[in-house]
Parts: C-alpha cells; structure tokens; sequence
C-alpha cells in the first residue's frame, strides 16, 4: 500500500516535504550525540484492537494476527501524516511492527531503543519478548534490547493505549471530539516523537546534568551511567574549535568545569559552547558523547522604586512571547519537519520576541535546541491533568509527579528554559506548596511558577495573571507576596483569514467597543486588528514603565484549529500583521518610556462612599459597562456641587471589610497645553470607571481570582486626547463594589 497524507481543510508547506524516506532524519537529541544510532522512523505496520477498560496495565498481551495497514511514524493515529488519521479511544489499543536489522559495526555494544515521546502507556517487545514498558506520553523513554535480539535482528512490536480524559493523567488539551469544550483539540494516540536506536559500550553515559553558575565561573556537571565505577569522567569545553577548559572526575559526582571570563548565553547574544564528554578505562576512551551548554543565570533583584524584577545575568529583562500550543493541522503534537520547527522559531525572533511559553505539552528536544541557539527564553508548563471533570485521585497524583520529574530532568540541561509552571489555571491543581516546595529543591537554578491565573496561593517565585481584556490587570508588588509579577496570557486578538482556518464557522465583528473593557475581540479585517494591536502594545509598554509587570504572554503564535487568536494562521502561511511591522511594534517594549505628571499620587481628590451617592434602580450583579455616567445628580460632570464630599490622597477605600457601596473620586486640573500621549494609571481591588470631563472613557475590569489588588494603564486614543483640553479639567473615577477591601488609587501621566 502507498502511503499518503489523509487530505484535510488545510496544511502547511512543510508537510509537501516528508515522504516515508524522509520523516524528522535528524539526530533526535542534540545534546548527548554519538556517533553510532540509527533513525526508525518511517513505515510500520498498525493495528487497532478492542480491549477492556481496566485498572491495571492496559498494553499487555499477544499481538494481533492481522495488520490493517502502514502507518508513517512518528505521527500519531488521529495525524493527517500518519496516513490514517483515526482517533485513538480508550476501549482500543494501537499496535505498532516493524524489522530490526543491527549494523555489524555495532557488535560487542549494548543497543538501547529510544523514543522521543509515546501516548500514553507503551509496552515493547522484541522478538516476542517483552523489553519494556513506560507510562506518561510527554517524555523520552528508553530500553536495552540487546538480549531479546537475535544475531542482530529482531521484530520489534509496540503496542499503546491512552485514556485522554477518561482518567486523570497528563494530558493538556487532548480530548475526545464528541466531548469537546472550551480549547481543547485533537487526541494523539500511540507514537508521536522520533524512535531510534543507538549503541552504546557496556561501559557508558546514560544522562548528563549541566548548570551553570556563572558567579563562580562553573559548570557544574554531573554524569552517571552503566558499570562507571572505577572509570574516569573527562569533560572538555570548547569556543568554536577552540578548547578552553577542561577537568575531570567520577560518575555520579559533580565536576567543576571552570568557565573563566564567560560569554553569557541571553537573547540578543545565545552563545552556547561545545562540551565532549568521554569515560576513559586506564587510559582508554571508552565512551564520548558530543554536547553543548550556555553560561546563564536567572534571579530576582529589585529597581530604585523597591519593585521585584526578573534578572538574566544579573540585568533586569523584560519579556515577551506567545503562547505556544505546538499544535500543526497535519501533524497535530509533532511539527511535520526540522524546518517547520525553525520558521516557527525564527519567526519569533523576526518580530521581536525574547520568550515562548510552551503550553501544557512539549516539544521535541530538537525545538528546544534551537530556542538554545536563536535566544529564545522558555517557560515551561508541566503538562496538566483534564480540566473537566476532575479527578485527582492519590494514584493519578502519584504518576504526575512522576511524569514531572521526568519532565524536569530530561530538559535540565537547556539554558533558554528559565522557569517551570506547575499548574494552569487549576486544572488538576493539588498540594500546591508541596508540589512548588519540590520543584524549587529540585531545581534551584530556575524560577517556579505554582499556579499560572487563577488560582494562585501566594507561594513560588512568581504571581502570574491571566487577563484578557483590552486594558490587562498586573498584581500590585505589595498584593504579589513580594513575588515577580507577569502576564502568563494576555491578548487573544481574533481575525479570520478565509482559506486558512480548520473550520470555517467563524464570523467577523461588526463593531468593536472602544469603551468597555472587552476581551478576545474578533476583527473584521486585518487593518483593524493591526491598529488595535498597535495601541494594545503601546499601552503595555505603559504598563512596563508604571507598574511591577516582568512579562507578558500574547495567546497566541498560530491559531489552533477552531481558535483564530494566532498571529500565524494554522497553516502558517500568513502573519495577519507583516511580520517586520509586527517587530517594529513589539521593539517598542524595550523602550522605557518616560512621563511627566498631571495627577500625580499626591493629587487631592473630593471622595464619597455614601449610600446617598448609590444607584438605587442598580439591579445586583449589574457589569461596569452597564453603570450610566450620569446617575447621582451628573456626580461626573465638572458643575457637580462636590463641596459636601471629604477630601484626600490615594490611596482611597482601604478596609478591612469588603464595601457595601461604590466609591467615588474626582478632582480638578489645570492643563497649560494639549499632552502628547495621556494614560491613566490605576490600582483597583475590583471593576472600575474613567470619566473625564463628564464622559465615560473606560469601564476597567478587574480579575477577581488573583491578587486582591491589581494595577493596569489604560492609554487615550488620538481622538481621546482631545477630551482633555487646555484649561480646567474634571477627572472622576468610580469603584464599584466587590467581595473584597476596597482599594482606588488613581493618577495620569503624559508619557515621552
């Protein structure tokens, strides 16, 4: 049988290139390479069988007596690559065969079958023996075959079974298709990274350990393997073809590389240096592998106004990046080839991005090398357990951690990787402090992320907001527990490109509300969504100046199946804003901006928090956008008789008990010329409004499931700016009530 990609909506052009001759040749793991290995992918021969939910393991058995046909690894089952696109459920198990044929000039060596990523229990078999058997479907697993081999062949038969959301295991947006909701897309079944064999001496390195510690000028490197007792670990670190350090030492113990006057990995700068590691018996070389590392150091330090900041190398860094989902409509999990993951990457770079977040899954360990190369920070999730309907049982609890930790030690050594993030917006979330108390022992040479939006309970090394809306919300430093503040999503802009979408079901916005405060709008063209994008960017370049934000996460780098918040289209074959434009936009965020003050914190305001001030015809639960500006005797315009109301400075509000009514400010000014870009600064406990000389200009919301005071900026449009004229001035602002102590404090700046 021919194989040929099942035919789809859409694909990108990098799927025209693989052909069963040519799938992912690369050598899947860059930083522990030998010279000896052989790539399996390609055809092999698939079967799917019923089989019995049960508790225990799932792929044990007899294979099938029949095959139903080839399928192209190392795309999954349900992949239009894989040449089957069928979905893996739960009541079924996906066999994989294929032939073994060992090169003689591997004799005398054991052979270890690698592979790179299977979905999500996996059991093997060679030559009818069983070799082994892993369970997690986000990290590489390995096993020795050499003693079920025969005379260097052998057939080598695996067989998988995945639960997807049918029990509480890792599996980020996985789902079933009839039990879609939310952002959830296609299931991967069975195989979906790269499988290969390598041989290796009796004798040999089985994991390294790399971090840097650039105070003491170190590597710090640790190696451990089969039968190392009594040999010598050698490391040599080179500079191009240049050696510059080298030591020496045993297995299992650390070694001391000395990095003297290092070249900093960062992004404007990645250099990465060579590293050979060689295990030598009386002299001998017995085992070398070829690697690389980067000298690289995360901190937190803070600025001349006290506020907690991200440190590289001991300099502040702002960052900024997708969300990175790594899904491909042909390949769905895996990027259909090495030059898919490159333009994905090199993208990035080209509209000036520093930082990628890679959402609930992994990558290849290719992808990775290549954010090491191009300077690309990483935050890295752990991947979640179902959102829906969850199930945490003390079992599932156990294999997650487990899954975790694999997690973590496999991608140890890449320097782009900066921070781990436990858990997204609690979906599976448990033992928090526990979990972030582990990950932080484990790895003291990154940041820890416990909870990524929602809900967050204050410990770890950051306070991380998701937020939505037009004018996003940070947590005040004082609210974040003294913790680094970031944006972990944010944006979310939808724009449909007809011939380029999964499904063509979604309509564009008639309107777009420049007041309230909306969040995921969808725009009718791409002129549209490129102007509001450009003002989004440059209120958030306000928001760097003001407030404690560290970094923002713009959801997203591609649209994903029926979701169109992508700056790429699905198939990659359009930036919805050109790409050099979008860097020129984005360049901006490295600016520091510079303001001047019309209403600065020491401004005296006219206050009221009385019920005489209360709408009474409110409904409960009534939105910010729904409040009129001119209840309350036109308490917002500039003639209100405000003589009554008592005077103060911000911050205002402040209670231990949460408030019955609204809170009021409002003030005069005295503006002696039109200002250049006006914003407003804002710290708020819950939704709240701008008016400036009577009319409303901003209905803000506020999240109410992170810190218990946030910060925002919302800058004036070209056509706002005229509000605020020469002359007096009236600037009101309105806090409505929430379930927790009130907190206003309002300011506006001209920013430079």
């Amino acid at each position: 049988m021919t194989w040929e990609p099942v035919p789809q909506h859409i694909a990108t052009p990098f799927a025209e290139s693989v052909s069963p001759d040519n799938v992912l040749p690369e050598h899947p793991r860059p930083q522990m390479v030998r010279q000896h290995w052989q790539n399996l992918n390609g055809l092999w021969d698939y079967a799917v069988e019923p089989v019995a939910f049960a508790d225990g393991s799932m792929t044990e058995g007899d294979p099938p007596s029949e095959w139903h046909g080839q399928i192209l690894v190392p795309f999954a089952l349900d992949a239009p690559l894989s040449g089957v696109m069928k979905i893996l459920r739960p009541d079924q198990r996906l066999w994989y065969r294929r032939n073994l044929a060992i090169p003689k000039g591997w004799a005398g060596n054991r052979i270890l079958l690698h592979f790179q990523a299977a979905d999500w229990e996996t059991s093997v078999y060679v030559n009818g023996e069983k070799a082994g058997q892993h369970r997690g479907g986000y990290a590489p697993f390995s096993c020795d075959i050499t003693d079920h081999l025969t005379d260097r062949i052998g057939e080598l038969v695996v067989c998988c079974w995945d639960a997807t959301e049918q029990r509480a295991q890792a599996i980020g947006k996985q789902i079933m298709p009839e039990n879609r909701r939310g952002f959830r897309y296609q299931p991967t079944g069975g195989i979906w990274q790269t499988v290969w064999l390598e041989a290796v001496p009796e004798q040999s390195i089985r994991a390294l350990r790399l971090t840097p510690d650039i105070d003491a000028e170190t590597l710090n490197i640790i190696v451990s393997g089969e039968n190392l007792g009594g040999c010598t670990i050698r490391v040599v670190a080179r500079d191009g073809n240049r050696q510059i350090a080298g030591a020496s030492g045993r297995a299992d113990r650390a070694i001391h590389l000395g990095i003297p006057n290092a070249k900093y990995w960062q992004p404007d700068h990645p250099f990465l240096y060579g590293l050979r590691v060689e295990v030598l018996r009386h002299g001998a070389i017995i085992d070398a592998i070829d690697s690389y590392f980067g000298m690289r150091k995360i901190s937190v330090g803070e600025d001349e106004n006290g506020i907690k900041r991200f440190l590289l190398n001991d300099r502040p860094i702002f960052q900024f990046g997708p969300l990175d989902q790594g899904y491909w409509p042909d390949g769905i999990l895996t990027p259909p080839s090495e030059e898919a993951i490159r333009f994905d990457l090199t993208y990035l770079k080209q509209i000036a991005c520093n930082m990628v977040r890679v959402h609930v899954k992994t990558h290849p360990d290719r992808w990775y090398y290549h954010c090491d190369r191009l300077g690309l920070l990483v935050w890295q999730d752990m991947v979640c357990m179902p959102k829906f309907d969850q199930r945490v049982t003390p079992e599932a609890a156990r294999q997650w951690e487990i899954e975790f930790d694999d997690m973590m030690d496999w991608l140890h050594n890449h320097p782009c990787i900066v921070q781990w993030i436990i858990f997204n917006e609690g979906w599976g979330q448990h033992d928090t402090k526990r979990h972030t108390d582990r990950v932080k022992q484990r790895d003291p040479s990154r940041f820890v992320t416990s909870a990524s939006g929602w809900t967050d309970t204050g410990t770890g090394d950051i306070c991380d907001i998701h937020d939505y809306t037009f004018y996003p919300a940070t947590a005040l430093q004082q609210s974040a527990h003294g913790r680094i503040a970031l944006l972990g999503e944010a944006g979310g802009f939808n724009l449909c490109i007809p011939g380029h979408t999964w499904y063509d079901r979604e309509k564009p916005a008639e309107h777009i509300d420049r007041i309230n405060d909306t969040t995921r709008p969808t725009y009718p063209t791409p002129e549209a969504m490129r102007d509001d994008y450009r003002f989004w960017v440059a209120n958030l370049r306000a928001m760097v100046g003001l407030t404690a934000l560290n970094g923002v996460v713009y959801t997203q780098i591609t649209d994903v199946e029926h979701e169109l918040n992508g700056w790429l289209t699905y198939d990659r074959k359009v930036s919805k804003i050109d790409p050099d434009e979008l860097g020129t936009i984005h360049a901006a965020l490295w600016d520091m901006p510079q303001f001047e003050s019309a209403i600065g914190p020491d401004a005296e305001w006219r206050y009221s928090a009385g019920e005489d001030m209360a709408p009474s015809a409110m409904p409960q639960n009534t939105s910010p956008r729904d409040i009129l500006p001119n209840f309350g005797g036109n308490w917002c315009q500039s003639a209100f008789d405000d003589s009554s109301w008592a005077t103060g400075k911000s911050p205002f509000g402040a209670s231990e008990s949460a408030p019955e009514n609204p809170i009021y400010i409002r003030t005069t000014i005295a503006l002696n010329q039109r200002l250049d870009a006006p914003v407003f600064y804002v710290a708020s406990s819950a939704d709240c409004q701008i008016f400036i000389n009577g009319q409303r200009i901003r209905s803000l919301r506020v999240r109410q499931h992170s810190a218990p005071i946030s910060e925002t900026c919302t800058l004036l449009s070209a056509d706002e700016c005229d509000l605020l004229s020469p002359g007096e001035n009236t600037i009101c602002a309105l806090l409505l009530p929430s379930e927790r102590p009130a907190y206003l404090s309002v300011q506006l700046l001209d920013m430079k």
